[in-house]
């Protein structure tokens, strides 16, 4: 018996023992999956071994249990698409229409991603296109996807969707691809008026085309694409068939207290969640006479809800704080009619006689509530987004001027709690961090989702700034799939001082990073006003259209941290790292200004804006 001989009879027996005990372990899936790769190179399996893979598929085909478990745990699935692939490696394709036939009926959703690493041996993450076109496929040839039961469509569209997002990192290419099979069934709900499917369409839609976004023209690309068609349905279709009435669009100039409702997708701890509580905490000291403040928590179950930590924390508030999710579907599913949830939602708003309602998010909820007209005064607050754009928006807020349709917002400044922005770190720990890497290196970095750094023109300034200063090393600290940027900084000759961290402290790494070199088209959030807040400088590319672009760039020689080009943040940049006095220089304006925008605050930007936009006198 040969080395390969011995090696597989060994891997089967233990598949055997496995299925004996009904506990398929992963190495025996492990082995099972280099006997095809090696036999898929030309090896081929005694007789003895092939007697024994016979065996073990006739049994999944014949053993009762065996054929439940192909269906109910995702290793026996596994399993079974190696045997039947090892047992003849030339239909390997046809094995995979078996396995997808299966797996995309399958229901249990958290075995799948308990066991995402074994769903990579066939598929790994370079390979995801490859796994959306079989699963695509698989969904196709449901023939009567069309008129099943909503809730059996909305489980096919979150294993097609939702369990993709659990298993894989976002990156553009193959997600814009799933945008592209999610449009497509999209436009056949539609076209059949299926109103729950519409509806639930609308995250994976987003999810996938602008949740791996670089630019605000795939925003708009959204807007048009998907946003309009949603408002257009909502007009044509729900309005008429609930006989939904508008609200009367009143002027509410006079009444008090005014009763505002903020809107939030999820409460989490994240950057859009860390700047609306601040504004709470700002609106909490106005009397109630003149305003009141309601939370709304759509409470988003397929992305599995809101934070407990966070609930309780905005708790902390004592507001108004409603769980939509509970209050009017009663259970945490991410199966449930989104048509009943805005309709509820709706009548809510408009029982509490809300005034003024603040949507966060572009979400399928928001498009609902804008577009039937639910309340007096209806603001979009934009986070970033600027191009989200439906009719039934009256005012656009935001906190930051927008990189488009500047014009069409009001803008506000928040409140800066320099202890949560600053907290105290160890600077033991801070110096640890630091001797990670090479001695005397200048650390370049980032901080936040990679997908913000894989546009090849930053990747390429980054590389031309690091080759003119060979004393650099640069750190992406952040979140996501990192193999095209991994290529794309190899094939720029920059690799080796190329570091990825992953998931980090900002508070920690705002200390390790000497210059923090903002992504661009797609800009940082947070993370970059929590760097600056340390008194440490960035480097920040301003689009051409930015309405501060010349007050910011202009006759400031090199005393900014504003670029007004590619090539004016290259020579920033280098001036920067070479002048440790400048930086320093700099870095006090930097927090000079973010004491400057509290105490602007302080006489109430965001009230201000209210009063701008109802004519009010709000004090």
């Amino acid at each position: 018996m040969n080395e390969f001989d011995e090696l597989v009879e060994n891997i089967l027996h233990n598949c055997i023992e496995d299925i004996e005990k009904k506990i398929i372990q992963q190495e025996s899936i492990v082995g099972l999956y280099y006997i095809t790769e090696y036999m898929k190179q030309g090896f081929s399996l005694s007789s003895k071994n092939k007697m024994m893979i016979d065996k073990l598929v006739f049994s999944f085909k014949t053993d009762r249990s065996m054929v439940n478990y192909l269906s109910t745990d995702i290793r026996y699935l596994i399993t079974h698409f190696f045997l039947a692939s090892i047992q003849n490696i030339k239909h390997e394709k046809k094995r995979l229409e078996e396995f997808f036939s299966i797996y995309i009926i399958f229901e249990n959703y958290e075995n799948i991603i308990e066991n995402k690493e074994l769903i990579h041996l066939l598929f790994p993450q370079e390979k995801l296109s490859e796994y959306l076109k079989h699963l695509y496929k698989a969904f196709k040839r449901d023939k009567k996807f069309m008129q099943r039961d909503y809730i059996e469509q909305e489980k096919m569209i979150f294993k097609l969707f939702y369990i993709t997002l659990f298993i894989y990192e976002r990156s553009k290419e193959p997600f814009y691809e799933l945008f592209n099979y999610l449009y497509k069934i999209f436009d056949e709900a539609i076209k059949l008026k299926l109103d729950e499917l519409v509806l639930y369409l609308y995250v994976p839609l987003q999810f996938s085309c602008c949740g791996v976004s670089k630019s605000q023209e795939e925003f708009k690309e959204f807007n048009e694409k998907v946003e309009k068609r949603v408002e257009e349905y909502v007009k044509a279709e729900l309005i008429p068939r609930f006989k939904l009435e508008a609200v009367d669009k009143q002027n509410v100039s006079s009444k008090k207290p005014l009763k505002i409702a903020f809107v939030q997708e999820r409460l989490m701890n994240y950057s859009i969640h860390n700047v609306f509580y601040q504004l709470l905490q700002e609106l909490k000291k106005i009397n109630d006479v003149q305003i009141e403040i309601t939370v709304i928590d759509l409470n988003f179950p397929q992305m599995n809800g809101s934070n407990y930590f966070t609930i309780e924390e905005m708790k902390q508030l004592r507001l108004p704080l409603i769980d939509a999710q509970e209050k009017f579907i009663g259970e945490m599913t991410p199966f449930y009619s989104p048509v009943q949830k805005c309709l509820k939602l709706r009548e809510y708003i408009i029982e509490q006689n809300i005034d003024v309602l603040i949507g966060l998010h572009s979400q399928v909820e928001y498009n609902f509530l804008f577009t039937t007209r639910s309340a007096p005064l209806q603001i979009y607050w934009s986070h970033g987004d600027s191009e989200y754009d439906i009719e039934g928006i009256d005012k656009k807020i935001s906190h930051f001027s927008q990189k488009t349709r500047q014009k069409e917002f009001e803008t506000f400044l928040l409140p800066i709690d320099m202890n949560k922005y600053n907290p105290p770190v160890d600077n033991k720990t801070v110096e640890e961090i630091r001797q990670q890497y090479p001695k005397d290196a200048f650390i370049l970095g980032y901080i936040g989702r990679l997908i913000k750094i894989e546009n090849d023109q930053y990747l390429e300034t980054i590389a031309t700034i690091m080759k003119q200063n060979k004393n650099t090393i640069f750190l992406a600290c952040g979140s996501g799939e990192d193999d095209s940027i991994r290529q794309k900084v190899d094939k720029l000759g920059i690799g080796e001082r190329f570091y990825f961290t992953g998931h980090i402290d900002p508070h920690l790494y705002g200390h390790v990073i000497d210059l923090y070199l903002d992504a661009f088209p797609l800009t940082s959030g947070e993370s970059l006003n929590e760097y600056m807040a340390k008194e440490r400088v960035p480097i920040i590319l301003l689009p051409k259209n930015h309405e501060s672009l010349s007050f910011l760039t202009e006759n400031r020689g090199d005393k900014r941290i504003h670029a007004k080009s590619v090539e004016d943040y290259i020579n920033l940049a280098n001036v920067m790292i070479n002048d440790n006095r400048l930086r320093q220089s700099v870095a006090e304006e930097v927090v000079r200004h973010f004491n400057t925008v509290s105490y602007t605050y302080s006489k109430g930007s965001f009230i201000n804006t209210l009063n701008k936009i109802m004519k009010w006198d709000i004090q």
